[in-house]
């Protein structure tokens, strides 16, 4: 193994044990060092030593650079109220069709007369048009109420808020237009970027949106201004790599840039005797490319492609022997050193796996096809495809994990745009966008321009319309690393030489499918439960998946968004996540929006077996889309009330609510579907919709039943979980659907002291993330998003197995014991 790939894997593997616990990683660091001095012979132990000071390194530089959250009392004190505030604007502000979004610098912040110092990121949303945002650069004056970033806590979603806080970025806001305030303008160079930027968006503006669109995204990174189409079209043909600002176009506009400055310096006699004139235009050409970085906005992707770009290139620059293998072992150790989180960035470890996988590729190529891709048209294209492909798989495993998507098109959609968008697109790009910013009056042929890329455009389009070109898939940390030894070894067992070593390899590779069969099986054991109940976290909103023997039935969808948005963000990389395709049923227990809000979405895009509701009438005005998409799909409607009885999967279900006299009551939460589920061996729950306390006490006349399990009606209101349902129900364990800092001030602090003085315990969504109960023998298992961690799914995965019986919860109190 090359020494500065050695050293890079000991400084990656510091600072992620740095990310652990301080006492583990010193004990850590200090059995590396003693290992490393007890090694003989000489030589090894030097090499094993050098590989233990660079992991220590990498110890010490995540603890130094760890981004410093602010204490929880300073954010408390923050969100409480409005407050004034100084940030510097260091992202250009973006405009997205919810706003304009910046991120900056919070500088200070007044708290009475005082300016306290603070020096952390956030990201503000400025309400109003681009226009009437803050300058880039700018330090300014707001009025804004901040708060922590919180995620959804569902399975499967992408943790925007650990990505954000690895970058530093702690905070966000929103700022109505006109309270802010320029304190200090922004410099000379900040405006002028900001200038250039906006006359390359006024020459975008004058094209189609679509090829207006991918200028800008090629040109200076806008990649939000391409229409939502056509960037699905893009993703699902496994080539949105090429919108966006990357390590491949900074390569292309290095080369460009070295080819004018090596044109310009070779026309002196005097220089070419004198200087490497190809040198010194290679060593020109990076300030450019830092310029360049500027422009595009300096967000964390391009300044981490610039790293690598320049550090590689400068080494292959100035010493023709170093490898490739060995500049991109040293491009990313410098990276880390500068910012040793980079290694959580998705984007980070998309580019390296790429291009290691290329390079690995690349140099187990026979040397007469290396020698002579370009001279036959044949060999170049194997190259190119075994190439892609080899890409696409090492990065597979990443893309499927952090964003639960892959194209199945990738290779062969590669394989003509990566050229394509290389060699004439991007440089045409380039060229416009440098005529524009510098002379923008001067008439272009920009139909040459919309021709050129319009054969891209089109090429997307063509590729993305492949019958399962995209496939939506979410693997968990397992199973991640699985694929990730798998490709490991088959790289082994490719490149080696020795009969041994490739037995190894293809003997890990069998292990690796081996393992991932089991494991997949044992998910699948998971969901085979006589009774679980999954409270998704869906904000300020209901949804609730109860499953039995691997069928499912939701009831209800959330909702509260815009049209569409709870569907996408919550329910379907849930159900990517945990594998599931179909719904016995779809039961909604009102018509609120947040209990229906993502219904027609869901309808149209996972086959349902039945849609359940109490009464259609309230439906009426605001909600036909959720029958019409039931009517185009040949989906039943069946309408429940109080009194209905059925068995499914061996589950008794009881609707207990609403009586045939609430069916036509004003308050929709009172005519709310209230559903009592009780398992074989007696596990029992209560799921009460938003049921207040006019359909509760309706529900003690009818004669409620206790139940152990209780989902708390409309999301801890004090009008809901009275006394009196308690004191019927007498449940031990509460379960509370409720968004984070949600307006409505929910759970209400009344009902929280009602189920404490009960002896209930309470699992809330804001707090845990989702909520997975889980009948066994009788008794309720309880645990939330939050605690999912990798050894948690190893033990879940035991137990399913039968390796050992789960922890017994301690015996249900006697109604004797309760208080009254």
């Amino acid at each position: 193994m090359p020494a500065s790939l050695r050293a890079f894997g000991a400084f990656a593997l510091g600072i992620l044990f740095s990310a652990i616990d301080e006492s583990v990683s010193a004990a850590a660091g200090g059995i590396a060092l003693f290992i490393a001095l007890a090694l003989r012979p000489r030589p090894r132990r030097q090499r094993w030593l050098l590989a233990a000071a660079f992991f220590v390194s990498g110890l010490a530089a995540g603890f130094l650079a760890a981004p410093r959250a602010p204490a929880p009392s300073t954010v408390e004190q923050l969100g409480s109220e409005e407050r004034e505030l100084l940030v510097l604007i260091a992202t250009f502000p973006r405009e997205y069709p919810f706003g304009i979004v910046a991120e900056g610098g919070l500088l200070a912040w007044r708290q009475g007369q005082d300016w306290r110092r603070i020096d952390t990121g956030v990201d503000l949303r400025f309400e109003g048009d681009a226009e009437g945002a803050p300058p880039y650069g700018a330090t300014v004056r707001i009025r804004a109420r901040l708060h922590p970033f919180r995620t959804l806590g569902i399975a499967g979603e992408y943790d925007r808020v650990a990505r954000r806080n690895a970058e530093g970025v702690f905070l966000q806001g929103r700022v109505r237009e006109g309270d802010w305030v320029i304190v200090r303008p922004p410099g000379a160079l900040a405006e002028g970027l900001a200038r250039v930027r906006g006359r390359i968006f006024a020459a975008a503006g004058r094209l189609s949106p679509a090829h207006g669109g991918l200028f800008a995204a090629l040109a200076v990174g806008a990649q939000y201004r391409l229409p939502d189409a056509v960037r699905a079209q893009w993703r699902d043909a496994g080539v949105v790599h090429l919108v966006a600002i990357s390590g491949l176009h900074l390569g292309i506009l290095f080369l460009l840039l070295r080819g004018g400055w090596r044109f310009v310096l070779s026309r002196s006699p005097w220089l070419l005797q004198r200087i490497p004139v190809a040198r010194l235009s290679g060593v020109l050409a990076i300030p450019l490319l830092v310029l360049y970085a500027l422009l595009t906005g300096a967000q964390p992707p391009v300044l981490r492609a610039l790293a690598m770009v320049s550090v590689t290139l400068v080494l292959r620059m100035f010493g023709p022997t170093v490898g490739g293998m060995a500049s991109l072992g040293w491009a990313g150790l410098l990276m880390l050193a500068a910012d040793p989180w980079l290694v959580f960035s998705p984007s980070f470890q998309l580019s390296f796996a790429a291009v290691f996988a290329a390079i690995a590729w690349s140099a187990a190529l026979p040397a007469e096809l290396e020698a002579k891709r370009f001279a036959h048209a044949k060999r170049y294209l194997t190259a190119a495809l075994a190439g892609s492909l080899v890409s696409t798989l090492w990065t597979l495993p990443l893309t499927t994990f952090h964003f639960a998507q892959a194209s199945l098109v990738g290779v062969p959609a590669n394989l003509p745009l990566i050229p394509y968008v290389s060699v004439l697109l991007t440089p045409l790009t380039f060229l416009y966008a440098l005529v524009t910013a510098a002379w923008p009056a001067l008439p272009l042929p920009w139909f040459l321009y919309e021709a050129a890329a319009g054969v891209a455009l089109r090429l997307a389009a063509w590729f993305a319309a492949v019958p399962g070109a995209a496939l939506r898939l979410q693997i968990d940390t397992v199973e991640f690393f699985l694929l990730l030894a798998l490709l490991v070894a088959a790289t082994v067992a490719r490149k080696t030489g020795s009969r041994r070593r490739k037995r190894l390899a293809w003997g890990a590779c069998g292990l690796a499918l081996l393992l991932a069969g089991g494991h997949e099986w044992l998910r699948r054991r998971a969901w085979q439960d006589d009774l679980r109940i999954d409270v998704l976290s869906v904000g300020q909103g209901d949804a609730v998946l109860v499953s039995s023997r691997g069928r499912h039935m939701l009831i209800d969808t959330g909702g509260g968004w815009k049209a569409g948005e709870i569907f996408t963000r919550t329910l379907q990389p849930y159900f990517r996540a945990k594998r599931i395709f179909t719904l016995d049923r779809l039961v909604l227990t009102h018509p609120h929006l947040d209990h229906v809000g993502g219904a027609a979405q869901l309808l149209h895009a996972i086959p349902v077996g039945e849609l359940v509701v109490a009464g259609r009438d309230g439906y009426a005005g605001g909600h036909e889309a959720v029958f019409a998409a039931a009517r185009t799909h040949a989906v039943p409607v069946a309408e429940w009330v109080a009194g209905r009885q059925l068995v499914w999967q061996g589950v008794h279900i009881a609707v207990e609510h609403p009586d045939p006299a609430f069916l036509h009551d004003r308050e929709p939460n009172n005519r709310s579907l209230v559903l009592r589920l009780v398992d074989g061996a007696g596990a029992c729950a209560l799921l009460s919709g938003d049921a207040e306390a006019e359909a509760e006490r309706a529900l003690i006349r009818r004669g409620a039943l206790p139940c152990a399990l209780l989902k708390a009606g409309h999301h801890g209101s004090r009008t809901s979980s009275t006394l009196e349902l308690l004191r019927a129900v007498r449940p031990r364990d509460a379960l509370i659907s409720v968004g984070f800092q949600n307006r409505f001030r929910h759970p209400h602090p009344e009902t929280l002291a009602r189920l404490a003085v009960h002896g209930v315990r309470i699992h809330r969504t804001d707090e845990r993330g989702t909520l997975t109960a889980r009948a066994r023998r009788g008794r309720w298992r309880i645990r939330g998003w939050a605690e999912d961690t990798p050894w948690l799914a190893l033990r879940e995965l035991a137990e399913t197995a039968g390796f050992f019986e789960p922890d017994t919860p301690p015996p249900e109190r006697s109604a004797a014991d309760r208080p009254p």
